[in-house]
């Protein structure tokens, strides 16, 4: 990242838990937000890095509790407000549940009038020519058919 710096990075699957500082995590010129797995789990943990430049914060309340999700509110130069989305479903979770988790999410940004970009690892396959209908349905759930 120091030979090739850019505004944000996000990640999945990285184990992080309440045994890791942000210290440990520091990364020059970033900053992180980060949500941790449960200590008695495996895998999971995410986080966002994003560049010290950016105008953003970790927005707690948009965190959906029953999946990993991390919210940032990133600010733009013209002022305008742009949610940006990590999530991860694990392979192991229905996908029905995982949907039903989702939506108050669209609401939420919509009431603020706040464009969303989602990120994430969504364990699903989306690159078939005839999609599974859970690939169909993450696809619409996300809004980018």
């Amino acid at each position: 990242m120091a030979d090739n710096p850019f505004d944000m990075t996000s990640l999945s699957e990285m184990w992080l838990n309440s045994t890791w500082s942000n210290t440990e995590l520091y990364i020059d010129g970033y900053n992180i937000i980060r949500r941790d797995r449960d200590d008695s789990r495996k895998g999971e943990g995410t986080a966002l890095f994003y560049s010290t430049k950016l105008m953003a914060r970790k927005r707690l309340d948009l965190f959906v509790h029953d999946i990993e999700t991390v919210w940032m509110e990133l600010t733009l130069s013209n002022f305008k407000k742009t949610f940006i989305c990590l999530l991860y479903k694990p392979p192991n979770v229905d996908f029905d549940t995982f949907k039903a988790s989702l939506d108050n999410v669209p609401e939420q940004s919509a009431s603020e009038g706040v464009e969303t970009l989602t990120l994430g690892d969504f364990n699903c396959n989306t690159l078939p020519k005839t999609l599974p209908k859970i690939s169909k349905e993450l696809m619409q759930l996300l809004n980018i058919c």
